[in-house]
């Protein structure tokens, strides 16, 4: 029995890294609202490799592809970002200012995400874009009319699905380049290619 079991017992979520090597738990008190924690542990030893304290609500976390990093979702408009973190020493490495949400493709080597900035005229403007997860570089990019709060990659990661606040639902191909199908629906969250047999 690993002596992270407890602990990861009370976690809110719980990942592993794609080689299976490391396993990532996130904690937050309901008591106190800035006092939230990421534990990383080596699963094969029990180690506790890094323990990231956090002031600020985000919505998620997962590892880089190459494991050697986490990357943090902060979805609160004034301070909508991501953030990569290097695993052996703690320390913020890179942000991404005004992502709202994302997920990884399921290699872990893209990342899209909804983002949301102000125009010439101070209007509000939407896209969504998909990132290298490793270089940070911007590959793709894709205006909407609204905001995008979900997002799901089909199991090949050659298709996404984009779910759009106007109640719009798109699958598009994965470099955003063409729109394969769309339907107007009530609000969703996100959509598994399984449920609607394109798995």
């Amino acid at each position: 029995m690993r002596r992270f079991k407890k602990l990861v017992e009370q976690a809110k979520s719980i990942t592993f890294s794609s080689d299976g090597k490391k396993i990532m738990a996130e904690f937050w008190n309901p008591q106190d609202r800035k006092d939230y924690t990421l534990h990383i542990w080596d699963v094969d030893s029990g180690k506790e490799l890094q323990k990231l304290e956090f002031e600020e609500y985000w919505s998620g976390a997962t590892f880089s592809s190459d494991g050697k990093k986490v990357i943090t979702f902060t979805a609160m408009e004034n301070l909508a970002a991501h953030r990569y973190w290097d695993i052996e020493s703690g320390r913020e490495l890179h942000k991404i200012a005004g992502l709202l949400n994302g997920i990884l493709s399921p290699d872990g080597k893209k990342m899209i995400a909804g983002v949301a900035e102000m125009g010439a005229q101070k209007e509000i403007i939407h896209y969504v874009g998909i990132w290298d997860t490793d270089s940070r570089k911007e590959l793709h990019k894709l205006k909407v009319d609204n905001f995008a709060d979900s997002f799901a990659f089909s199991p090949d990661g050659r298709m996404v699905i984009i779910s759009i606040r106007d109640n719009s639902v798109g699958i598009w191909s994965a470099d955003l380049a063409h729109r394969l199908f769309e339907v107007m629906l009530l609000p969703v969250l996100s959509k598994l290619f399984s449920e609607i047999g394109l798995a």
